[in-house]
């Protein structure tokens, strides 16, 4: 993580999770090295494009240290073969019973270098800094011709009743953002909620918003609603701005 580092996810752990005085303070970013990458994404930078998810520890939420992963670099998990990066992690805790061990996920998405595309994987951990990659993706591009044909990258995975969904960024063909959703029942196994996104670009003429919607973050409300907070970029190009929308109710695949 010598050239940048992102923030993908923090949390408060309880004393319970804690055995070890390490912190209270959980932070998952992810971070790129100085290696130039050689097959990045149109726009994006080359250098620092190489990315890994690190860990990092606090005691009061403010000052932060790295915990060293089993990588030799450092990082809790690395790129696989055939991925460009690994970034954007999201930790999840599942439900624990009886003698069972607690059990973390960890969402992240890649650059699949065999189909250009970006991809949604999963990691499992008990103790959220020895990470074991799940064989495969959770979450792939969409079939030819869909909202998300061109790749799914970062998410927000929320609890929703009994099931998992995950609000996840979503890129066609010719490069469009919106944002699409899936199901899941034990947050392994997801499944596509419609053929079509929940949220697009504003299609009012001149929209801060009206190109391009992106990184979704949903908050769930005590009334059964939920807010989207999102980034949005419209016609001048590169600025982008952060926006909120409203769930209809306790509907959360239409918004406004």
């Amino acid at each position: 993580d010598t050239s940048h580092v992102g923030v993908g996810d923090v949390h408060v752990m309880s004393s319970r999770v804690i055995q070890n005085g390490l912190g209270l303070y959980w932070m998952f970013y992810f971070g790129g090295d100085g290696e130039e990458l050689a097959n990045a994404p149109a726009g994006a930078p080359t250098r620092g494009g190489r990315m890994s998810i690190g860990v990092a520890l606090s005691n009061d939420g403010v000052h932060w240290g790295r915990v060293e992963g089993e990588h030799p670099s450092g990082a809790a998990l690395e790129p696989a073969e055939g991925e460009s990066f690994v970034g954007w992690p999201q930790a999840l805790r599942l439900p624990s019973s009886g003698d069972q061990e607690e059990s973390w996920l960890l969402y992240y998405h890649a650059l699949d270098e065999a189909s250009g595309r970006f991809a949604i994987g999963s990691a499992v951990s008990s103790d959220c800094v020895k990470w074991t990659r799940r064989d495969g993706y959770c979450l792939t591009a969409g079939p030819e011709g869909s909202f998300d044909a061109g790749g799914v990258s970062a998410r927000c995975v929320v609890r929703k009743g009994a099931e998992l969904l995950m609000f996840y960024e979503a890129v066609d063909a010719a490069r469009s953002h919106t944002i699409g959703l899936a199901r899941s029942a034990d947050g392994l196994s997801w499944e596509r909620i419609g053929a079509g996104p929940v949220f697009s670009p504003s299609a009012e003429p001149g929209a801060w918003d009206g190109v391009a919607v992106a990184r979704p973050w949903v908050v769930p409300m005590d009334d059964g609603s939920a807010r989207l907070y999102y980034v949005g970029r419209g016609a001048e190009g590169a600025v982008q701005r952060i926006g909120m929308a409203r769930s209809e109710g306790n509907d959360w695949t239409r918004w406004t």
